[in-house]
């Protein structure tokens, strides 16, 4: 049981990376640059705002357990 937790926490966190570096990464000139180019400053603003927001709620769940 817990090396399926294991392996389904792995392929999350692969596909959460993934989702935010593939479609905001882009070669200039020979060089990859990643996480830098994103649509909008809205875009990038709103996925920070929901990076947040994700801490925020995992320190108070973490700290309402205590």
């Amino acid at each position: 049981m817990i090396y399926s937790v294991a392996a389904f926490a792995w392929v999350g966190g692969i596909t959460a990376a993934a989702a935010v570096t593939i479609p905001t990464s882009d070669v200039v000139n020979g060089a990859c640059y990643t996480v830098v180019f994103w649509k909008s400053q809205a875009a990038r603003k709103r996925k920070k705002n929901k990076f947040e927001l994700w801490c925020f709620c995992v320190y108070a769940c973490y700290r309402s357990g205590q």
